[in-house]
């Protein structure tokens, strides 16, 4: 029954992980300027990456001090926090915007790219 349970977690962590993953790529894209896109995502890629090596490493070092359930409890508090965190935060009011760039402005600079030469 263990396996079974875990199999459906697994699967429904997938499952919700694509679907966040593309809103999130989205909004971020929408709100970044065209210049900057490579750097930010290179930058944010490098922290999450980073934070989940950090993390198996102090996950681990907590399970090894007070023991997987009382850490896996502590895990339960923290995501309830930060749910309600998110939940209740001014996070739901962040920008919404169709195109961060003014009217014209794309269409513009992707006209200028591809004019033939003179």
């Amino acid at each position: 029954m263990g396996w079974l349970l875990f199999g459906a977690g697994q699967l429904l962590l997938g499952l919700s992980m694509g679907a966040e993953n593309a809103n999130e790529m989205g909004y971020w894209q929408a709100l970044t300027p065209d210049e900057l896109l490579g750097r930010v995502n290179a930058t944010r890629r490098s922290v999450n990456r980073t934070m989940a090596a950090l993390g198996a490493l102090a996950a681990g070092l907590i399970v090894g001090l007070i023991g997987d359930r009382p850490a896996l409890i502590g895990v339960v508090i923290a995501f309830t926090a930060a749910a309600l965190t998110a939940a209740l935060s001014p996070l739901r009011e962040a920008p919404n915007r169709a195109s961060p760039h003014p009217s014209g402005q794309r269409d513009a600079q992707a006209a200028a790219c591809h004019q033939a030469p003179d």
